[in-house]
């Protein structure tokens, strides 16, 4: 939202002429992503909110990638030009930096700026004369750009925007019956710590705006939600079909269909309010999947397979260098050893990230027979080689992994990160990374017999995460000693 700083002239009506005006890029509840970029060559170029923008390889010798939520990525060597509207000239950028994989410590830019010292996150670059341009970059480091607020005046060609939700008041409980509108849920989410989520599942109804990615491949879609048309928007991040199911078609979703949409809210980096990965769609146009009948033979996600033991990612307590997660007589160890980054959750993917030479052990009082470690979506980006201490690999590693998947007969097993990425996304000479959400274990001498009707029961929702009480309306998991079974909660 563009934030105008009014003169007198322009308060009695005068001259606007040389009004100054804040202008936010992205625009508030917008990111980089919701504007359309376009491959120039080994460059990309977008105009987001009047200005254009030029992301330049220039003498960088790594690939450069568009611009997604988090930020815009100027890799060493690259060059990053902002160009105001026509009859617009600007006198200050301010730059605030996406921590996350910035290597920068000072910037540089073209003729006619000076350019402030790091600090708090930001910098501020300061033309000496009106400018209508500025190229900058990371001083020889890779530079990520979170966001920017220029500071511009001109002949009126930058107008205020409307406000971003016309008329709609926050309303709504977050229930069923009474689901929070985009404007409550930003309300709810925006008050919320950095990276803190809310600590059940909501409803949210809205229009969706528009879509940014319908993945057959993964089977989750990202999309964002408004009250209005035009009005501010909510997104919906990499969320699921009805029940929790695979999306199968890029079509599934339209834009201005009217969805009611369930997860939990998080306030991502601070900055993004969002619904957090693995929501689903309770309603679409008025349509729901209904009741769901349990699954007579089901194979859902905290046990695919009888008797396996099943680790998610926030099973895991992380101190500094190390993590540990323990269920069921089985622990997983992370470790930093003689790696440089500790290893870490990603709240965004529901992840752990472990680094380059950073450790993975699996143990128990029985011998393990077969682990599967599900990745994350992501994980092709820094992948690399998963090297056990014993055992083996069956399939070997791959590109296009999915899943990682070790046989053996131990009571422990370790797994190394490699070194670089050698099969990553982003460049085999960057560091490798390993990026995982769930851990499956099974036993060598399989399971001991459980009667089902003496055990206690047990729900996890449709990520295999533990719950201790399901609420009215959502879909889970219900486990009672071997018996398992996907059911809707009325």
């Amino acid at each position: 939202m563009k934030k105008f700083l009014l003169s007198l002239a322009m308060v009695l009506g005068i001259s606007a002429a040389a009004s100054a005006v804040e202008v936010a890029l992205p625009a508030d509840g917008k990111q980089w992503d919701n504007y359309t970029w376009t491959a120039d060559g080994d460059n990309y170029k977008g105009t987001v909110e009047g200005y254009s923008l030029l992301l330049d390889k220039s003498a960088s010798t790594s690939t450069l990638v568009k611009p997604d939520e988090f930020s815009i990525r100027v890799y060493a060597g690259a060059e990053l030009t902002v160009t105001a509207p026509e009859g617009v000239t600007f006198t200050s950028v301010e730059v605030t930096i996406n921590a996350t994989g910035n290597k920068a410590t000072e910037a540089s830019a073209s003729d006619g700026w000076t350019v402030s010292a790091f600090a708090d996150g930001k910098f501020t670059m300061t033309a000496t004369t009106p400018q209508t341009s500025i190229t900058f970059d990371g001083a020889g480091k890779q530079l990520r750009v979170g966001s920017m607020v220029i500071t511009a005046s001109g002949e009126g060609t930058v107008t205020p925007d409307p406000e971003p939700t016309p008329g709609v008041e926050p309303a709504g409980e977050g229930t069923l019956a009474s689901p929070y509108n985009v404007a409550k849920a930003l309300e709810v989410t925006n008050a919320l710590a950095s990276g803190a989520q809310t600590d059940s599942e909501v409803y949210v109804k809205g229009i969706i705006a528009s879509i940014k990615e319908v993945s057959t491949s993964y089977g989750n879609a990202t999309y964002y939600l408004a009250d209005v048309e035009g009005g501010e928007t909510f997104t919906i991040f990499r969320g699921y079909w009805f029940n929790g199911e695979n999306f199968t078609s890029e079509d599934q979703l339209a834009a201005g269909a009217e969805v009611v949409v369930v997860g939990k809210l998080v306030n991502y980096m601070g900055n993004t309010p969002e619904m957090a990965q693995g929501n689903y769609v309770y309603s679409y146009n008025g349509e729901t999947a209904g009741t769901v009948t349990p699954d007579p033979d089901p194979t859902p996600d905290p046990d695919p397979v009888e008797g396996a033991v099943v680790i998610v990612a926030n099973d895991f307590t992380l101190d500094g260098a190390d993590g540990t997660a323990t269920k069921d007589g089985y622990t997983a160890t992370l470790a930093k050893n003689d790696g440089a980054t500790n290893p870490a959750f990603h709240e965004k993917t529901n992840a752990i990230r472990l680094y380059a030479k950073g450790t993975l052990t699996i143990s128990g009082d029985e011998a393990i027979s077969k682990i599967v470690i599900t990745l994350a979506s992501d994980a092709a980006f820094r992948y690399t080689d998963f090297t056990p201490s014993t055992g083996k690999l069956e399939p070997a590693q791959a590109a296009d992994d999915t899943e990682i998947t070790w046989e053996g007969d131990a009571k422990e097993v370790t797994f190394t990160v490699g070194d670089k990425a050698t099969m990553g996304t982003d460049g085999e000479d960057k560091n490798g990374q390993i990026r995982f959400t769930k851990i499956t274990i099974m036993k060598s001498s399989g399971i001991a017999e459980i009667a089902a009707e003496e055990a206690s029961v047990e729900y996890f929702n449709l990520q295999g995460v533990r719950i201790s009480e399901p609420a009215a309306g959502q879909v889970v998991i219900r486990r009672q000693g071997n018996k398992v079974s996907k059911i809707f909660v009325k």
